[in-house]
């Protein structure tokens, strides 16, 4: 396993399909993570808008009770005679109805407003000072209840506030007389529709730009979330920085907190805002879970990572230090460590070693930079006689010994004259060196096998040198 990392450019492959194989499974990771967060996300959105409708038809069904309990004939009657008695019915519905108003806006009923025939404004009860504008062009609410004779609750902007509207047509005497209006504050909404978190409209600028009232801007303010919205609410007190979040996107998660958007349409079908909902994410326990969970497998996948890169450099300066230590440093040949390793695994062979004649000499007279020089060149001529698979190590000194895998005597024989023959006629910097070898074939072993090589290296050495024995 460890030749696997013996070098280095093949330890930079493993090491980056090692990263790109994390990599890929960090975007795994990501990808399941964001998949299973927005189906939790699309969940808690359902059923919160569930919530929020069931609370709305309870807080509708309230209201139909309010105006079957405040709307009587006698109402019925002052409205009726209003076309002919402006400003004496007006004084008569407030004189009839503001006691109750009163009480009505200590349950959290904001807006109390009555409609002649045409949507003119007759009484407003939260502002009696506003009074006698068409309100078709401001309020098709108002225009589709006097027309269809069907009461409405849904959503509306306004010219003093925006919210959801329960509009409801007057009927006397099987005439149309006008229209009323309850509805609820928004702090009300909030306590009907979601207790536990923080609930806002907001509005598009374009839409209120021209239908308020001068005095009503009050009522809004520049949404932190979207400077492009007003909001109806306290939720921007929420949020240190303001942002320019996309509102059409269901959940966002803005300064940990996540923020739900609910599109809201008037009475023709058109948007004009949208309802947020607002929840701190550390009280959204199975979110946390799940961002909890990825973070884990996010660590877990860092520490394998490290941990095999870690194996694997280990592994390289484990091989880098076993191939030092079986290295001639000079020659980059194996040595005799390296060699005993190598023949461990072969069967049959035969055995050369080789002694550079008179290399003595060659220290003594041109110093051992030259000999060393004289050395790598040896090796690299006799490297290139020999076949890649042959076993070539320095033994010692300026003895060397070369094994041939599956080679007979005669053979090994003619291969070392062959090298001999190569170095011979090798110019070695203006240098002629010669060797000696000895041959022998396996016998038992391979210190048997050396001896009888290494004395018949001794016998070309006897015999007068740059000869093969065998």
């Amino acid at each position: 396993m460890s030749d696997i990392f013996s070098n280095k450019r093949t330890l930079y492959i493993v090491i980056f399909m090692h990263t790109l194989f994390f990599a890929l499974a960090l975007m795994l990771l990501s990808y399941e993570h964001k998949k299973n967060l927005n189906n939790y996300l699309n969940d808690l959105y359902d059923t919160k808008y569930k919530i929020y409708m069931n609370q709305l038809k309870v807080l509708n069904q309230h209201t139909d009770l309010l105006k079957s309990l405040l709307v009587d004939e006698k109402v019925l009657k002052i409205i009726a005679n209003a076309q002919r008695d402006f400003n004496g019915s007006r004084e008569k519905l407030i004189k009839q109805l503001y006691p109750k108003y009163e009480i009505l806006k200590k349950y959290g009923v904001y807006q109390f407003h009555f409609h002649l025939p045409g949507g003119i404004s007759f009484v407003r009860f939260h502002h009696l000072d506003k009074f006698g504008e068409k309100l078709y062009p401001y309020r098709p609410s108002i225009k589709y209840v006097q027309t269809t004779l069907k009461p409405y609750h849904g959503f509306e902007t306004g010219k003093m506030v925006s919210g959801f509207r329960n509009v409801y047509p007057l009927i006397y005497n099987g005439k149309l007389v006008g229209s009323m209006e309850i509805s609820f504050s928004m702090k009300k909404l909030v306590q009907y529709i979601f207790e536990k978190e923080y609930l806002a409209m907001v509005v598009k600028k374009e839409i209120l730009k021209n239908k308020l009232f001068p005095d009503a801007w009050s009522n809004y303010k520049v949404c932190k979330l979207n400077p492009n919205y007003y909001i109806c609410g306290n939720i921007c007190i929420l949020f240190k920085h303001y942002h320019n979040i996309d509102f059409n996107q269901k959940a966002n998660i803005v300064e940990n907190k996540l923020v739900l958007s609910y599109p809201l349409y008037n009475v023709e079908k058109k948007h004009e805002g949208f309802m947020l909902s607002v929840i701190p994410l550390d009280k959204i326990e199975t979110l946390n879970e799940i961002n909890n969970s990825y973070n884990t497998l996010i660590i877990i996948v860092f520490l394998i990572y490290v941990f095999l890169l870690g194996v694997m450099l280990f592994l390289y300066n484990y091989s880098k230090m076993k191939r030092n230590s079986q290295i001639d440093y000079l020659t980059d040949i194996l040595n005799r460590s390296g060699c005993l390793s190598k023949i461990k695994a072969l069967d049959d062979y035969s055995v050369l070693v080789l002694d550079v004649d008179h290399f003595k000499q060659i220290n003594d007279t041109y110093g051992h930079n030259v000999g060393d020089e004289i050395l790598k060149r040896f090796v690299d001529v006799v490297r290139n006689t020999i076949r890649k698979n042959d076993i070539f190590c320095r033994w010692g000194g300026e003895e060397f010994v070369i094994i041939l895998p599956d080679t007979d005597k005669e053979t090994a024989k003619l291969v070392a004259e062959k090298i001999r023959k190569t170095v011979e006629n090798t110019d070695f910097d203006n240098l002629k060196i010669t060797v000696s070898i000895g041959v022998a074939q396996k016998e038992k072993n391979f210190n048997e096998t050396f001896k009888i090589a290494d004395m018949k290296l001794y016998e070309a050495k006897e015999l007068g040198r740059n000869r093969v024995v065998a």
